[in-house]
């Protein structure tokens, strides 16, 4: 039971919906900034999926003295897709960066994604959901490149992933696979046990509790608090 356990199919990325995408991805990045020594405060994100993005889920500003999977460079942003999205289309490409434009140009290259390639910041298309080729993933930052080309940006930094990338990043991440899979092998991530029945309740300090507590509050000076 326990190799299958730490093993990840795409089929269990493909279940995340929108929101749970950029969760996950999330906690990956998270998970890269403690090995990179990045403060978590360096990494933006929302999951309120109804605030309008303007092309960009996740965003991290900070120091990188070396680089990662996810995070590698100083200024990175991070699109997440989940469900159908084939990055290989360049009618998919073109809608992610300009809407419903007719014209693909600077003008309409959504806000976020405009501040990335103005401060030359590195842009990921995080397909979670989506198992593409090498073939696919080329054709893909050939599109992106195509079209950022045209707005003005000569040598954009574009990367592409899909599930497969994703599956391969999670194998420096066990605690984040056990989450994926909703598996309890004896130990738990923390949002698992802050989640026990045993953690929820409100606690309620005996007499005999309260009087210690008040005995030791007595003998600390204010400026121990």
């Amino acid at each position: 039971m326990l190799p299958n356990s730490f093993t990840v199919d795409k089929s269990d990325l493909q279940k995340l919906n929108e929101e749970d995408g950029v969760k996950f991805i999330a906690n990956i990045l998270w998970s890269e900034s403690v090995r990179l020594n990045v403060p978590k405060s360096d990494i933006l994100v929302t999951f309120d999926i109804r605030v309008p993005d303007k092309g960009i889920d996740v965003q991290v500003n900070t120091t990188l003295d070396e680089v990662g999977d996810l995070i590698r460079d100083r200024t990175s942003y991070y699109q997440i897709k989940s469900g159908k999205f084939p990055p290989q289309q360049e009618s998919s490409i073109k809608k992610e960066l300009f809407g419903d434009s007719v014209e693909a140009n600077i003008n309409h290259l959504k806000g976020k994604m405009k501040e990335c390639f103005d401060k030359d910041g590195s842009y990921t298309l995080t397909c979670v959901t989506e198992s593409l080729t090498a073939d696919q993933i080329t054709r893909s930052e050939q599109n992106l490149t195509k079209f950022l080309n045209q707005c003005g940006y000569e040598n954009p930094k574009v990367k592409v992933i899909g599930c497969e990338q994703i599956i391969g990043i999670l194998q420096s991440y066990p605690s984040l696979v056990l989450d994926l899979k909703k598996i309890n092998l004896g130990f738990q991530t923390h949002e698992m046990w802050n989640q026990n029945e045993t953690m929820r309740k409100q606690f309620f300090a005996s007499q005999e509790k309260q009087k210690e507590i008040s005995e030791i509050r007595e003998k600390k000076s204010p400026e121990e608090y």
